[in-house]
């Protein structure tokens, strides 16, 4: 087993530095995991040195495409074995850069299979596990369990009662909130679609980095991750899922690699997985770094990685309870979340709150919806009824304001992140808590149209792409010989 205290250090971004408007560098706070990780360097070194051997797949007869295809394959059964799925059952296809590709394939599989008129999606859901639905079924939400402190997870006993209406062909449902890292009862929520009739697809982008999967125990007929949300950047997304529902359906590309034998008036498709779901060349290194990233963080254990996240979530709610006129959204019990946490300071507008981190302070953050407008709406709304500015208005005008003012700041961690790193936040937040009205005479601008520095923006690396590889090449000894020749000195 790999100790997590041992790794904490080996991600790629963890010691750049960027200007503040204090005048002076300062190493960047990534708290912005939830969006997309910071590479995990031994695996980035692994892809290094298998790219002298890069080749195509679906060859061994040299050496060169042995090695790719055969670490591709290892990389499929890493990811199998990361979401403890039997291989006998499940298969691991890689596409697309995220999510997004492995829900919408999905999606198409289980309507196929399973050809009845409803699917349900939580209040909760990324874009990404809701629209991909809406394009083939009647789309229901199911609502969230209501907490003493906000939102918590899905209501299981609203979706038995739609699910007891029998015309539900599948269940899609987050594992991990990537707004409030509330956590769903998956296995419950697979029982009882089970139990009528329905399939289910889980969305894991953010329970993948978090906590341990179990999908054989689960019995999910399907799940994605997001290999650039899992420390491996440039990855592609993976959709598990049983070979079963594949079976009884026809592959949705057609193209190299994945049949059998073509003549000029048919084709017969590959019965092999993945290939059969795989037309073209697929992203061998990126699937590769995404093989040695899952192999690292089983070696770490996700158990681990969990009760550490926790602990440090703990310690950043309650430090956020001290700060004035800060609002956390949705169930306060950190035993309930992972490391996201979304918020708003209630005197500024959340963009603003955004840039003062990053420029006053070197702490990286995201804001606005997350790609999830549904349920920052319902958040926004609970928390609107608790300020003076909801007295007396009427629920159109709620809606308005919420539609000018809709958005929080969300931090989000990882696994290079420590104490010291919540510390940090917290001490900025009380800062800019402390001291309003100085840090909105900074920024110009409106909540609707965006704002800016008063002063523009600082200079930073990559600004001028031409000029970085203008120094790469510098750097590299490569020098212009004429129009058309280029050499190494």
């Amino acid at each position: 087993m790999l100790k997590i205290n041992r790794i904490q250090d080996l991600f790629i971004g963890l010691h750049t530095r960027y200007p503040t408007r204090h005048g002076h560098d300062v190493t960047q706070c990534y708290l912005d995991s939830t969006a997309s990780s910071l590479a995990f360097e031994p695996a980035v070194d692994f892809v290094r040195h298998y790219l002298p051997h890069h080749a195509n797949v679906h060859s061994e007869n040299h050496y060169s495409a042995k090695i790719s295809t055969q670490l591709f394959r290892w990389a499929t059964e890493e990811v199998l074995r990361f979401v403890n799925a039997d291989p006998h059952v499940y298969t691991c296809i890689f596409l697309g850069s995220g999510a997004t590709a492995g829900i919408s394939r999905a999606a198409r599989v289980l309507q196929q299979v399973n050809p009845k008129p409803r699917a349900l999606v939580s209040l909760m859901e990324h874009h990404s596990n809701d629209l991909p639905h809406r394009q083939h079924l009647e789309v229901s939400h199911i609502s969230l369990l209501e907490t003493p402190t906000g939102a918590g997870c899905v209501d299981v006993a609203q979706l038995e009662q739609q699910l007891s209406r029998g015309d539900v062909s599948y269940v899609a449902v987050t594992g991990v909130s990537n707004v409030t890292g509330i956590i769903n009862p998956v296995a419950e929520i697979v029982r009882l679609a089970h139990q009528h009739q329905s399939y289910v697809l889980i969305d894991a982008a953010q329970m993948g980095p978090h906590m341990p999967i179990n999908l054989d125990a689960w019995d999910a007929d399907a799940l994605v991750l997001s290999g650039h949300k899992l420390y491996a950047p440039g990855s592609p997304g993976a959709l598990i899922i049983r070979k079963s529902l594949l079976d009884l359906t026809v592959p949705v590309e057609v193209g190299g690699g994945m049949v059998e034998d073509v003549s000029l008036h048919e084709y017969t498709v590959t019965s092999a997985y993945p290939d059969r779901e795989l037309a073209g060349t697929p992203n061998i290194a990126g699937s590769i770094l995404l093989g040695a990233t899952t192999n690292m963080l089983r070696r770490i254990g996700m158990q681990d990685v969990l009760a550490k996240e926790q602990r440090l979530t703990k310690q950043l709610l309650t430090g956020m309870a001290k700060i004035p006129h800060l609002t956390v959204y949705g169930s306060l019990d950190a035993s309930a979340r992972v490391g996201v946490v979304s918020f708003n300071l209630q005197e500024l507008p959340h963009q603003m709150t955004a840039m003062i981190l990053n420029d006053f302070f070197g702490i990286a953050v995201r804001n606005q919806c997350f790609c999830a407008h549904p349920y920052v709406r319902v958040l926004m709304r609970e928390e609107l009824w608790d300020l003076p500015v909801a007295a007396g208005l009427s629920d159109e005008q709620i809606e308005a304001y919420i539609d000018q003012y809709r958005g929080m700041v969300r931090i989000s961690l990882g696994l290079y992140n420590t104490e010291a790193d919540i510390e940090r936040v917290l001490a900025a937040l009380a800062d800019i808590a402390a001291d309003v009205d100085y840090y909105k005479t900074q920024y110009r601008g409106d909540a609707v149209h965006g704002f800016r520095h008063q002063l523009g923006e600082l200079p930073i690396a990559f600004s001028h792409p031409e000029r970085e590889l203008d120094r790469w090449i510098d750097e590299c000894g490569v020098r212009q010989k004429n129009d058309q020749e280029y050499a190494i000195d």
